[in-house]
């Protein structure tokens, strides 16, 4: 029996009736071990479902670890839904979720732990939800799968239901021996115009006590990694809060920078980008001489930012 060690959900304000169009979920995992056992998802709610069906009813999207394949470091995504009635054409899912109704996308792709990845969900029509992998720092992409959800349900958005960092493999009596574990999450964004998005805090499952070792860093603004045990460690590196060039040693978890296919985290925003050329960290954050552009009224680019990681640290 899975057990959901923490639970971490998200809220959205100012969200349209119609819901939102898409979100994308930042996540990463650079101190988690390659091993099997731990999910680490966020769930979508829905404003509108038909009469008589549950209204808690979610989809889940999120990351699992797997052991590495010849030598190279696998990562599965996943992507499901829960409403009766979920059908589904694609080659990357199956019915049933959890056993239970609805419909399960994963996909396996050889990536690397210290990558950031973005898990970007999009209303492809009235019913049809679309699931992509982004790997935020090489902009490659998967697609995990995509279904049609029952007539009726439609309005993506935050809700009560949250996510969680659960250990699927088995129920363990004694709750201080969980394997360790890390997951790295970011505020999610959309390229619904007027939302403002941000984490919840996160809480311990009454299924363990207070002997499971369980710690909460932000590691930037709007950005909490979560660690499960004793040994685990915490990331090394700062997680910027503006995407980096691919091939750089920093985790971007909750970026500024998005490729030109997925929504930006400012969609109101409609004015000139300072520097649309740059896609690296805005130089010089802590000078305290005079502004370089007195004019601007916007909002102060990478307040968070210390420069990027000095070469030698561990890529």
């Amino acid at each position: 029996m899975a057990v959901q060690n923490i639970h971490l959900g998200w809220a959205a304000k100012n969200v349209p009736d119609s819901g939102l169009e898409d979100i994308t979920f930042p996540m990463a995992m650079p101190n988690a071990p390659h091993e099997e056992g731990y999910y680490f998802e966020q769930a979508i709610a829905f404003e509108n479902t038909p009469k008589g069906m549950d209204p808690n009813l979610v989809i889940y999207t999120g990351l699992q670890p797997r052991p590495d394949r010849n030598g190279k470091s696998i990562v599965h995504a996943a992507f499901s839904s829960f409403f009766p009635g979920t059908t589904t054409s694609d080659s990357n899912c199956y019915d049933t979720a959890d056993g239970g109704p609805g419909v399960s996308c994963a996909i396996d792709v050889q990536s690397s732990y210290d990558d950031t990845f973005h898990l970007h969900i999009k209303v492809a029509n009235q019913t049809s939800y679309v699931g992509t992998l982004i790997n935020h720092s090489s902009g490659q992409r998967w697609p995990m799968g995509s279904f049609d959800l029952p007539t009726g349900v439609s309005g993506m958005k935050g809700g009560n239901w949250v996510g969680f960092m659960e250990y699927y493999l088995t129920t363990i009596d004694d709750c201080s021996k969980y394997p360790d574990t890390a997951a790295i999450f970011g505020s999610p964004f959309t390229s619904t115009t007027g939302v403002n998005m941000s984490l919840t805090d996160p809480f311990k499952d009454q299924a363990c006590d207070d002997t499971m070792p369980w710690h909460v860093t932000e590691v930037a603004q709007g950005t909490l990694e979560i660690t499960i045990g004793k040994n685990t460690t915490t990331s090394k590196r700062p997680i910027s809060t503006t995407a980096t060039k691919a091939g750089t040693s920093s985790t971007v978890v909750c970026g500024s920078h998005s490729p030109k296919d997925e929504p930006t985290p400012h969609p109101g925003w409609d004015g000139p980008a300072p520097n649309p050329g740059w896609d690296g960290p805005a130089p010089n954050p802590g000078w305290d001489g005079p502004a370089p552009n007195p004019g601007w009224d916007g909002p102060a680019p990478n307040q968070g930012w210390d420069g990027p990681a000095s070469s030698d640290e561990p890529n």
